[in-house]
């Protein structure tokens, strides 16, 4: 049977029955000094040397172990066989050289074909002592020839060993998942390479490597990796950060294990079928869409006093950054948060619901807004809102006072009090009302009220300003005692305010 008829109906019967359960787990435990019997299993007898090459081309067997010879040199006595130990680098050997032999073995060491098994024997001499043992040397070729089919065996063994070099490991591995919105269908990648870029096994000979995807919510899935080592599944994205693993079965091992024998004299012995479980934990982000709404708790306020107002998030997962600014001030209401910021804060949060906003406190009048910012993460969106104005109002003080030490005028002359509006930090038109109230005839019985208004005068006021208020009586009947009070009315940022009643004058003939 030829090469090409034998080698896929090889790798078939090796997928299904490569000794996975050779693996550590089936390695008899240290308890004894030394374990069964080595003895022929699968290959071919031939004559010739009393070495441990020289009667036979092929797999041993000790116990229930598959295993091959890899001291040529030794002689050929059969021994009982110390309990395995784990081997990434053989002494003389370089780490490549050993993990290619551990390839071979996981890969092709199991196998039922006896052709094969005697190309995995030629293929470790080679890799494991080279000089004569290579596979293209005269020595090479008088041993396999004895087997009757020496030139097939060779090509075989020749193909193995350029195989071990582009598919041995050390493997890097990673599980990793396309970020999509939440719902949206994601694609989870699973890769075993190693630097050349290729993965353990080459497809078409089996069908690739098993890796059972688990995705919380969504269950077990199994994909086969190509000759690159990659497979891919999908899934439906759930909202966040969510952790997937990934268990890839049979993969090719990366170092022997090897087993002493009991007879210093017999060869050493790799096992052969050893395959490992790789586990593999990545994470899928699902995004969602936070939304971000500012609520002011009141219209209004007053300089010097805090802007009070919550924020709320809902979408978020995850952790995010929150920042915070106020623009402002504005002369109207309908405002943008734009410009420069009169401050700004951040903090972060972690979960959806409602928060304060930070105290802050405007200086002057005006219309202000709070900005607010959530920057987002890796599973959610940012998103930002600029909230309603906020109307900061300014108190203003009126004061009146009597000019000079005259309490006392005669009628026909002008009387009023001195008067000061004071508080406005912008311009902004007013009207300040003086009342004068009168006459009464005691002193002590003077009032500002309405039944006794004897007089307004309005002045027009945009800034803080002083200035003298003065009224005139000219009718007789109207003599007696007078009372000021100064009313300034309220405008958009500037409050009104009113002084006391009083600055009393005596009018008389």
């Amino acid at each position: 049977m030829t090469p090409s008829h034998t080698r896929p109906r090889h790798a078939v019967a090796l997928a299904a029955v490569l000794l996975a359960g050779v693996g550590l787990g089936t390695i008899p435990a240290p308890t004894q000094a030394a374990g069964p019997q080595s003895r022929p299993g699968l290959g071919f007898r031939i004559g010739g040397s009393p070495h441990a090459d020289g009667t036979w081309v092929g797999r041993y067997r000790v116990g229930s172990q598959l295993a091959y010879r890899t001291q040529p040199r030794k002689s050929n006595a059969e021994s009982a066989y110390h309990p395995p130990h784990r081997v990434t680098q053989v002494r003389g050997v370089s780490p490549a050289a050993t993990a290619r032999s551990a390839w071979i073995l996981s890969t092709y060491g199991g196998t039922r074909d006896r052709t094969t098994a005697a190309a995995v024997d030629v293929a470790l001499h080679a890799l494991l002592s080279r000089g004569k043992w290579r596979v293209g040397t005269a020595y090479t070729a008088r041993r396999t020839n004895l087997t009757g089919d020496g030139r097939v065996l060779r090509a075989y063994a020749r193909t193995i060993v350029r195989q071990s070099k582009h598919r041995h490991g050390p493997y890097r591995t990673t599980v990793t998942a396309r970020r999509v919105p939440a719902g949206n269908q994601t694609t989870v990648t699973v890769r075993v390479q190693n630097k050349r870029g290729l993965g353990p096994v080459i497809t078409g000979q089996q069908r690739g490597l098993a890796a059972d995807v688990t995705y919380p919510g969504a269950g077990t899935r199994t994909v086969y990796l190509n000759n690159h080592g990659v497979g891919r599944v999908y899934f439906r994205a759930v909202a966040g950060r969510t952790r997937i693993t990934a268990a890839v079965h049979t993969v090719p091992d990366v170092a022997l294990f090897l087993r002493r024998p009991d007879n210093k004299a017999a060869s050493r012995i790799a096992v052969a079928g050893h395959q490992r479980t790789l586990r593999l934990r990545g994470y899928g982000l699902g995004v969602s869409t936070q939304t971000l709404t500012v609520t002011n708790t009141s219209a209004s306020v007053l300089v010097g006093h805090p802007l009070p107002g919550t924020y709320s998030v809902t979408g978020l997962t995850g952790r995010e950054t929150v920042d915070y600014a106020v623009y402002g001030p504005f002369t109207a209401a309908a405002i943008g948060c734009t410009g420069t910021a009169r401050t700004t804060a951040k903090t972060i949060i972690g979960s959806n619901g409602t928060r304060s906003l930070p105290p802050w406190s405007p200086a002057r009048t005006g219309y202000y807004a709070w900005r607010v910012a959530a920057r987002g993460n890796s599973t959610t969106r940012p998103a930002s809102a600029c909230g309603t104005a906020y109307l900061a109002r300014k108190n203003t003080t009126t004061k009146q006072s009597r000019v000079g030490v005259a309490r006392t005028v005669r009628i026909g002359h002008a009387f009023g009090p001195d008067i000061l509006v004071s508080g406005f930090d912008r311009p902004e038109v007013h009207t300040a009302y003086t009342r004068v109230y009168g006459p009464f005839r005691h002193k002590e019985r003077t009032r500002c009220t309405r039944n006794h208004l004897f007089r307004t005068l309005p002045t027009s006021v945009r800034a803080n300003k002083r200035w003298h208020e003065t009224t005139v009586v000219n009718y007789r009947g109207n003599i007696g005692y007078f009372v000021f009070r100064t009313t300034l009315d309220a405008g958009t940022f500037m409050r009104g305010s009113q002084s006391g009643c009083g600055s009393t004058i005596h009018v008389t003939t």
